[in-house]
Order: structure tokens, then sequence, then C-alpha cells
């Protein structure tokens, strides 16, 4: 990898990366797994979901074993007591972060990502409220009723940290599965009460609270996903490690904007909290892990399916795991050890943590129960043999060193007509979270409907190094369809991060048409999206509508999924007389361009050490006017 880093910042590069893995005697960290790390211990390091900096000083605990992370978001837990068990993360100003684990003869290695928490909102609990957290998905809201709150302390704050599943299904805590089901996850969000002194408050016993949750725009397409339908709600447990307190949600709109499909449950205690189906139908899928360095079979190596089961590796590298029939699924791999001649990070003695990472949407393996006792994966009948996922072909997933660097992506792809646009600038974060040089050497590749997997090309730099700026021209990117960017951000061959988004469609304005004169009573504006035929497809779309002449000060925008909406202002009154110009964006996956808007925007690129916005997004060329009567 070419980065055009300087000073410590190199020292760090080298310290980390050795030789590419290898040793100056021949060893090669394929030999150092007869070095595992210290088994019942549990090593990582923690991140920021968002920037993808190393935390320091985060607290963390297993059973009665805690420590504190390092200047580089390291820790170590040693000494810990065989079985499952939950690592406990705290730090100020993020949500609490849970990850279940199993200590045993192989060190567990954990990547945590702790996202911010939620802004911290006054709420005095003698009385009823509604608080809010505004994404680009819609409202996440929790609703109070009076004196519910187990304390007399009436200078509370509450923060609502929002989590869409289908963007950074890593910051979850746990593992979504029940006795005899996996859960498909929804939508999340995590809901912490504080009292004056900065304790926790949680509700009193037998008294409850609302939350409502929105639905991903990617999954509002989905039948069971629809107003009316009942979905199950858990809440995750941190001393047991599993979500429990099932009771039923509905879909219904939001009570904050009056259009958002949220789901709508009761709450008995504040903790990580969201909508997830059960699921019985699943399907066993064969993975194989290797070496990024030189491709030979890793044993012992710890696989996860998110949502899913987690295994280890045989002595050739593979693994069977269970995952759900439908639907995108996350397979992560690590591995760690004890680099014990300092070739690989540049210390010796230090543990070492091996990742890897694929995401894929398997179809043509046996459907099989989600509890039950696993069988070797295959094909379903009438498919051919040779099925990704199948004991004929494995999924593979290439692991490499993770070094002491994370990285941010930004990622925009554009369709016009049948040509497609992809650019994408990736840098290095600093461990004080500022931006760094532009990570050059990278290997960035988009798959999807009609490009198989294209490769991205870098911009030249200067003085012949990277400039961490890539980009592809003239793609037969299909509008309505989805795309995946997979990024190995140090050029060592595993994946370090990926997401996905949908090529967003030409947009059309429907009505009022242009040069229109049409009456405020009843006004609805709708649109028409190229894209909106494709099975999954989902767009978000912000429309405008501004007073271009006439007496008074009148605005009206709408965010969401939906392609037409009534033109409001912000007191909720109709549009007075006058001429106005309508504007419309589409986009899809993470989005920060829209401006002022006050929303936040969730990241869609995460991985072990990748965070960042992938999306595409498309505009009217020309704004159309109308006269309202």
């Amino acid at each position: 990898m070419k980065n055009a880093i300087s000073g410590s910042l190199v020292f760090v590069l080298l310290a980390t990366a050795g030789c590419g893995g290898g040793s100056s005697d021949g060893e090669t960290t394929q030999d150092k797994f007869s070095n595992p790390a210290d088994s019942e211990s549990i090593n990582g390091f923690v991140r920021d979901s968002q920037s993808g900096a190393r935390l320091a000083g985060v607290a963390v605990k297993v059973g009665t074993k805690a420590t504190t992370t390092d200047v580089d978001g390291r820790f170590n837990l040693t000494g810990l007591t065989k079985g499952a068990a939950v690592v406990s993360l705290a730090k100020a100003n993020y949500a609490p972060g849970y990850e279940n684990v199993t200590v045993g003869e192989n060190a567990e290695a954990v990547i945590v990502p702790l996202k911010k928490e939620g802004t911290r909102q006054a709420y005095n609990p003698t009385g009823t409220k509604t608080i809010s957290e505004s994404t680009e998905a819609g409202p996440y809201a929790v609703v109070f009723a009076p004196n519910t709150l187990d304390t007399t302390d009436t200078n509370l704050h509450v923060a609502v940290t929002p989590l869409d599943p289908t963007k950074e299904s890593a910051t979850l805590p746990g593992n979504l599965a029940v006795t005899d089901a996996l859960l498909e996850p929804l939508t999340f969000a995590e809901f912490s009460i504080f009292d004056s002194t900065g304790n926790r408050v949680n509700l009193k016993a037998g008294k409850e609270a609302i939350v409502e949750l929105p639905i991903p725009p990617t999954l509002r397409g989905n039948t069971n996903y629809q107003l009316g339908k009942t979905i199950h709600c858990y809440s995750y447990n941190p001393s047991t490690g599993q979500w429990e307190d099932f009771v039923v949600g509905t879909i219904v709109k939001s009570s904050v904007d009056g259009t958002t499909p949220v789901v709508r449950a009761s709450i008995k205690h504040f903790s990580w909290y969201g909508a997830a189906p059960e699921t019985t139908d699943c399907i066993d899928v064969t993975v194989k892990v290797v070496s990024a360095f030189d491709k030979k079979p890793m044993p012992n190596a710890r696989v996860e399916a998110f949502p899913g089961t987690a295994t280890y590796t045989d002595a050739n590298g593979l693994a069977d795991i269970r995952t759900r029939i439908n639907g995108n699924t996350r397979y992560t791999a690590t591995r760690t050890y004890t680099d014990t001649d300092g070739s690989v990070s540049g210390m010796p003695g230090a543990k070492v943590i091996d990742f890897g990472e694929v995401s894929e949407e398997l179809a043509g393996l046996v459907r099989v129960p989600c509890s039950g006792t696993s069988r070797k994966p295959m094909a379903a009948a009438g498919v051919a043999a040779r099925v990704r996922g199948a004991s004929s072909d494995p999924i593979q997933i290439q692991v490499g060193h993770i070094g002491a660097l994370n990285y941010e992506a930004n990622v925009a792809m554009i369709t016009i007509g049948g040509a497609g646009t992809v650019s994408a600038s990736l840098h290095a974060v600093l461990p004080n979270g500022d931006e760094g040089p532009g990570a050059g050497g990278a290997i960035l590749t988009l798959r999807g409907n009609g490009i198989g997997d294209t490769r991205l090309q870098e911009a030249p730099g200067n003085g012949g190094e990277g400039s961490g700026v890539y980009y592809a021209y003239s793609l037969p990117l299909v509008q309505g369809q989805r795309y995946t960017i997979d990024i190995d951000a140090d050029g060592n061959g595993s994946t370090d991060g990926s997401g996905f988004a949908y090529a967003v469609g030409a947009l059309t304005w429907d009505q009022p048409a242009g040069g229109s004169s049409v009456s405020a009573a009843n006004l609805t504006a709708s649109w028409l999206d190229s894209g909106s035929s494709t099975a999954g497809y989902s767009a978000v779309y912000l429309a405008s509508i501004t007073k271009e002449s006439g007496t008074g000060q009148n605005f009206a925008y709408y965010l969401g999924t939906n392609r037409e909406f009534s033109p409001k202002t912000a007191t909720g009154s109709a549009l007075s007389a006058g001429t106005y110009r309508a504007n419309l964006t589409a986009f899809s996956g993470a989005y920060s361009g829209l401006g002022t808007q006050n929303f936040s925007v969730i990241n869609n690129i995460t991985g072990a050490t990748v965070t960042g916005q992938f999306f595409s997004y498309s505009s009217l060329a020309t704004p159309v006017a109308f006269t309202v009567q």
C-alpha cells in the first residue's frame, strides 16, 4: 500500500504491517497458528462506528475481570472462565456496547464498533412527553407516560440512539437467535435515561413506555412490513447476552411526522430494543477461510454469520454455519495468535488479529429448520450441483492482519441512461479522529447486476504516491438494482469493509404539472422513479416546494420513501396563492449531501477497519414551476 504518511504514522504502519505477514526466517502467519494467543482470554479493539477512529479509555468488562482500551483502542483480558460470556463496553457519550463470546481453547478476537449516543434531551418524568431522534429513515421515538420511571429526580435527560441493521449490523449486540428460530433484523434503537448526576434510570417494575422504530427504506417494499402488520419485538439482556422480553409491535405511521412507517411497541426495560420477526426457514452454508497472504487454509478460525450461528474451521479451513434462507448475510472470520518473533506486528509477543468479511445473498441451497442438528449443505433439487455456499462450492473468506489504522470511505454511484459512474475517496483516520492522508494502493471492487466484479481504478497521485481517489466510468449499471462495494483498504487481499446501495432511477415530476394552475385544497404532489419497478428497490426522496412570488413566506418539503405527499407549511396550513418551484432529489444508501436538513446520516459502509458512505443519487434536471390559486 502506498500511503503518503510521514513521521510517527509511518512508524505505526511499519510496526503493524511488517513484511506482509512473513518473517525473515521464512515463518509465515500460517506457521504461527501453532502459537495461538492465550486461551481463556479475550483480545481485540474498539472503534467509533461512524468515523472509524480507535477509541481509547473504553471500559471493558467480562464478569469480574475489567480493563480499559489503550491509545490504539486495543484491550486484552486474561484468566477468564471457560464458557459463554458477555463483553460489556462503556464510554462517555456512546451507547453501551456488548459482544457475545465463548471463552475456550481458541482465544476470541473481539472487534466492537461503538455508536455515539443520540442527542440528550430534557425530560421531567412527572409529565407525558415524546422524545425523538431524526434520521434519513425517519424519526426514532420514545413516548413516556407520567411517573413511570424509577426515580424522584425531575431533571432527567433522554438519549435515543438509532440503529439501522441494513447498514450497521456489526454494532448490534448479541446473536439474533432464540431457542428454535433465527431473528430477522428489522429496526433497532438504544434508549438511555440519565438523572442529574449522570446515573442511568430505568422503568419502575410493571411500568411501560412506548417506542417507535422506522422500517428501513430498503425493507419497506416487503409485504410482511406493511401498515397494520404485527412484528415480534425483543430487548437485549446484558446479563444473559440474549434477546428477551418478547412483545408484539404493530406497523403504523409515525406519531412524530405522520408519514414514516414505524414499528410501535411497548418496552419494559431500557436497553437495546428492536423489531425482529422470527424465521424457522434456514440454510446451512459451507465457508472456507484462507490466508490473504499465501491463500493457505486457516484452521481454528472463528466464523460467524449475521444473522446466524458461529463456529470454528476444521483442519482444511472449512466450516458449516446456519443462516436465514432469504436476505443478505454477512460472514466474518477472525483468527488470533501470538506473534512470537514480531514479524507480523513489529512487536514480539504481541496478540495479532486476522480478519475477513464477505456479504452474500444465496439461492439454491436446501431449506432446513433453524433449530436441530446441522447437516452438510447441499444444492436444492433441480439446482446445479455447484451452488455458491454448498459443500462443493464454499464461500471463500480471505483474512489478513488488521493494522493500527482505520479508514473512512465515500463512494458515489450515478446512473444516467445506460451509463454509470462510480467515484470514491478513501483516507486514513488519525488516532485523534482527524482525517489523515489519502489511502493509495487499496482495492475497491463493485459487484452487481450487469458488471460482475469491477475493480475501480486509482487516480494518479503526487510524487508516485497513491491518491486515495478511485473511479470507474461507462459502467452498464441497471437502475433499481442493488450494488455492493468491497474495500480492501491496505491491499493485502482481505475485505476490510463493505456496503450496498441501489442504483437510483431517473426522476420525473408528475403532479402538479409544469406550468399548471392548481387549487391549494387537497393538493397532492407526486413523481415517478424509473427504478421503482424493480423488486426490493427503495429510494429516499427529498421534495421541496418553494414560493417564488406572491405574498407570504411559504415552503413545504417531504423526506421519505413515498412518491407523493400533501404539501403543507411548517404550521400545517395549505400553501397560499402564488407561484411555486418544485425540486426533487432521490438517494439510496447513506447520503449527507442534503444540506441543512435536520437529521443524522447512518454510515452504510462498515467493517473491521473501514467505515463510510456508499450512495446513489439522482435529481430533476430542471425545477418544475406551477401556480397555486
